[in-house]
């Protein structure tokens, strides 16, 4: 048994014992209750862990090789490493378990295509009244990183990203996603469509191939999708490098 099991096993049995025990649970509560921490013994103790970490990464081999393979494995899966066990589709699954109120919320489309925000309802919309033939949320494996573009265009190399404001972390996160898919096949095309124009700009600038769209530039985005020419460029070429895997494909 490793270390991952056995803490697994100690955890299912202090919670069992915790909600049938209860002279137990009422002195764990009070244990919980006496610990005060102030907010700078906390941070001393996260930079202390974050250091011998890092130490320990340096200076031993086996470590940090173990380390590198099982991050590895974790982005190879979309981040989702506790969901090795459900296969390729586990981070999938993670997402669908966690936005099952997505049909309270009526973003379906026409055909019936569940999205995830009222943006992405608006564009597959527009693809679906164009009658433009997409794949939403294809699978994208970049060498050790798996990505989920928002929709992909059928038998065009072509990815659309819908962006909402989540912050300076999202912005950064969204510009190094296409910037890895960018760099592993140059013929690829990325269309981002905001409402935060400058924005997204000025973390994507310096490629030609990626072009930013407001909302209401939308149908000349559809446009160009439907007419299967760049917005930049006409030089067009399917890729084999990047092999996205759908799980729906949608024909109006």
């Amino acid at each position: 048994m490793n270390r991952s099991e056995a803490g697994r096993k100690g955890a299912v049995a202090f919670w069992k014992r915790f909600r049938e025990d209860e002279s137990f649970r009422l002195a764990m509560i009070a244990r919980w209750k006496s610990q005060h921490h102030k907010h700078e013994d906390l941070v001393r103790a996260a930079k202390a862990g974050g250091h011998a970490l890092w130490r320990k990464y340096q200076n031993d081999v086996e470590f940090r090789s173990n380390l590198d393979n099982r991050l590895a494995a974790s982005r190879s899966r979309g981040g989702s490493h506790s969901l090795r066990n459900l296969g390729e589709y586990g981070f999938k699954k993670r997402l669908d378990e966690a936005n099952k109120n997505l049909l309270l919320r009526n973003l379906v489309t026409n055909n019936g295509l569940r999205v995830r925000s009222p943006d992405e309802l608006k564009v597959a919309q527009a693809f679906d009244k164009a009658t433009i033939r997409y794949k939403y949320e294809p699978r994208f494996e970049v060498g050790d990183h798996a990505f989920y573009p928002d929709f992909k265009i059928s038998k065009q190399n072509k990815t659309i990203e819908v962006a909402g404001y989540k912050g300076d972390r999202y912005w950064k996160a969204l510009a190094k996603k296409i910037r890895l898919l960018r760099l592993h096949d140059q013929s690829l095309e990325v269309y981002v469509v905001t409402s935060y124009y400058e924005i997204v700009r000025r973390y994507l600038v310096g490629d030609s191939k990626v072009t930013v769209f407001k909302w209401k530039e939308l149908e000349k985005m559809v446009n160009l999708c439907r007419d299967g020419r760049a917005g930049v460029h006409s030089d067009r070429r399917q890729s084999g490098l990047l092999r996205g895997s759908s799980k729906k494909e949608r024909r109006p």
